[in-house]
């Protein structure tokens, strides 16, 4: 099982090819944690073991800026 947030998270490798859902689902159930952990902690755990470097999912990431404007424009204290 994933959750939604976990399967995002998973999204910018799988555009990149830098694994595949299948690779990912093998390592977590197979591979070192076995099934134990979240597939966050695998994806951790197999870019580690392939020396890769973290990436994020640049259209979360808009929504995300998008929502912090709004929220900043509404509530930032006024200049004196």
């Amino acid at each position: 099982m994933m959750s939604v947030n976990e399967l995002e998270d998973s999204l910018p490798y799988v555009s990149e090819n830098l694994f595949s859902r299948p690779e990912l689902l093998d390592f977590r159930l197979g591979g070192p944690t076995r099934g134990a952990f979240s597939v966050h902690q695998a994806i951790y755990d197999l870019l580690r073991e392939k020396g890769l470097s973290a990436r994020r999912n640049q259209a979360i990431r808009r929504s995300f800026d998008e929502v912090w404007k709004i929220i900043g424009s509404r509530y930032k204290a006024p200049k004196p």
